[in-house]
C-alpha cells in the first residue's frame, strides 16, 4: 500500500501545529485597498503550451498554459480577508461531539449537529457586515478583471488553477454573505434568473458566462484530468472541503490541495464506516471520471492519503457506498441565528506546551482584560465551546494550539502594503 506520508506536504497538522482564530468581526478597513487585490508581475522567461483536451469552443481561451511562468499574480488583498473570516476547526477527531460530554453534546441543540459539526473550517457569517460584503464583491470583480486581461497562456497550470479556485471560493462567500443567513446553501437561488447557487452564471470571464460548476467541471478536471483539485474548492457547506485562511498561489497550489485531501479524507466528512459498507462523501461522484479506474479505483486513491483510522475502515473489505451529504452553511450556528443575540467575554489562552494554563477559562467571567464579542448567537456560541474542549483534547494528545479569540488582538495587524510587483511582495501569497 502507498498511503499518505506526512512528511510529502509542509501543512499545519503533519507538524502537530495549528492555530484556531475566532474572530469577532472582520477588518473594517479592508474596502479601500481592493482595487489592488491582484496585480501582474514581469518574468524574463517565456514558454507556450497547449491542453489537448477536447472542450467547447466559448471555453478554449482558458486552456493555452505556460511551460513556465511569465507573469504572477498577487493576492496579498484576498489573504488577508480569509485570515480575517475563517475559522480553523483542526484536525479530525473522528466521533460525534455529543460523545464528548456536555459542553459539546447536550448545548448543541441547534446550528451545527451530527458527527461532523466539530470538523472543516468556518466562516463568521454572521458576524459580516455591509462593508464586508462589499469587500468580498470588490475581490471578486477585480479577480474577473485579471481574468479579462490576462493571456491564460502566459500563465502556468499552477497558476491558472490557483486562479480559478480563488475565484471559485471568493464568489462562493460573496453569495452566502449576500443571502444569509441561510441553511443550506447550495440549495440557493441565485443570479437573474434564480438558479442553483453552483448552477446559476454569476461569473463572466472574457465575455463567458461561467457558473461554478462550469470552472470545476468544464475548466479545472479536464484541464488536470485529476481529482486533486477538487479539495480545494469551497462549496459553502460544512461537508465539503476545508476553506483555507489564505489565497491559493501558483507556488503553494499543490502543497495546499495535497494539505486538504489529507484532513478531508481523514475526517468524517470524508470516509465513515457503516452497516457493511464504507461510506465516502458524496464530493467524490463530481471528480469520479479522473480517478483512475473510476470507482473501483476509488480505495486505492482513499488509501494513499489514509491514516490509521481511515485505513482500518479500508481494511475491513466493505464495498464503498456514499455517504449522507452533510449541507448545512460552513458558519458557527448552520444558519441558525435565533434566540436572540449573546454578550460573550472571551479570551486569549495558551492550548499546550509546558506550564500552559490551558482552555478552561476561554469563555468564563472574572478574568483580566477581556476581550468581548457582541451579537453572537446562542448557537455560535455554543460551537465556541465545545471547539475550546476539543483543543482541550488535542492538546492532550499531544498537539501544540493556540487559541486567540477576540477583535482587538487580532485587529492589532495593519493591512499588508500591495504591490504591482509580484516577486517584490514581502508576503507567502506573492508567487
Amino acid at each position: 500500500m502507498n498511503r499518505f506520508n506526512h512528511s510529502d506536504t509542509q501543512n499545519e497538522f503533519s507538524k502537530r501545529s495549528f492555530r484556531l482564530v475566532l474572530c469577532a468581526s472582520l477588518a473594517l478597513g479592508m474596502s479601500a485597498p481592493l482595487a489592488q487585490a491582484g496585480s501582474f508581475s514581469d518574468d524574463t522567461s517565456a514558454g507556450q503550451g497547449a491542453i489537448a483536451n477536447q472542450v467547447e469552443p466559448s471555453f478554449a481561451p482558458f486552456f493555452k498554459v505556460s511551460k513556465t511562468r511569465i507573469y504572477g499574480i498577487n493576492y496579498t488583498g484576498l489573504s488577508k480577508i480569509l485570515s480575517s473570516i475563517v475559522v480553523n476547526f483542526g484536525p479530525s477527531e473522528r466521533y460525534a461531539p455529543s460523545d464528548t460530554g456536555e459542553a459539546t453534546g447536550t448545548r448543541m441543540l441547534r446550528g451545527h449537529r451530527g458527527k461532523t459539526a466539530l470538523e472543516g473550517n468556518r466562516i463568521v457569517f454572521s458576524k459580516f457586515k455591509k462593508q464586508h460584503v462589499d469587500a468580498l464583491t470588490g475581490v471578486r470583480r477585480y479577480l474577473e478583471e485579471v481574468g479579462n486581461e490576462i493571456d491564460f497562456g502566459t500563465l502556468t497550470k499552477e497558476q491558472q488553477l490557483a486562479y480559478w479556485i480563488n475565484l471559485h471560493n471568493v464568489a462562493v462567500i460573496e453569495q452566502i454573505a449576500l443571502h444569509y443567513p441561510v441553511a443550506l446553501p447550495e440549495r440557493m437561488r441565485v443570479g437573474p434568473q434564480k438558479k442553483r447557487l453552483h448552477e446559476a452564471k454569476i461569473l463572466s470571464v472574457k465575455g463567458v458566462p461561467l457558473s461554478l460548476e462550469d470552472i470545476r467541471t468544464k475548466i479545472v478536471y479536464p484541464q488536470w484530468n485529476d481529482p486533486l483539485p477538487m479539495f480545494g474548492f469551497f462549496m459553502g457547506s460544512a461537508g465539503g472541503p476545508n476553506i483555507r485562511s489564505s489565497a491559493y498561489t501558483g507556488s503553494n497550489v499543490m502543497e495546499r490541495l495535497q494539505s486538504n485531501a489529507h484532513e478531508f479524507i481523514n475526517s468524517m466528512r470524508g470516509v465513515a464506516q457503516g452497516r457493511r459498507k464504507i461510506l465516502v462523501s458524496r464530493r467524490f461522484e463530481e471528480v469520479m471520471p479522473y480517478i483512475p479506474g473510476g470507482k473501483a479505483g476509488l480505495r486505492d486513491y482513499i488509501d494513499h492519503y489514509a491514516e490509521a483510522d481511515v485505513a482500518d475502515i479500508l481494511d475491513t473489505g466493505y464495498p464503498i457506498g456514499m455517504n449522507r451529504y452533510y449541507g448545512r452553511v460552513a458558519d458557527l450556528s448552520g444558519g441558525d441565528l435565533g434566540g436572540g443575540a449573546s454578550h460573550v467575554t472571551v479570551y486569549d489562552v495558551p492550548v499546550g506546551g509546558g506550564g500552559a494554563t490551558g482552555a478552561g477559562g476561554v469563555l468564563s467571567a472574572g478574568n483580566r482584560r477581556p476581550d468581548t464579542m457582541n451579537g453572537l448567537s446562542p448557537q455560535a456560541t455554543n460551537m465556541m465551546i465545545a471547539l475550546r474542549d476539543k483543543y482541550k483534547r488535542l492538546q492532550m494528545k499531544g498537539y501544540d494550539a493556540t487559541v486567540i479569540i477576540g477583535e482587538d488582538r487580532y485587529l492589532e495587524d495593519e493591512p499588508e502594503a500591495q504591490t504591482d510587483n509580484a516577486d517584490s511582495a514581502a508576503s507567502p501569497d506573492g508567487e
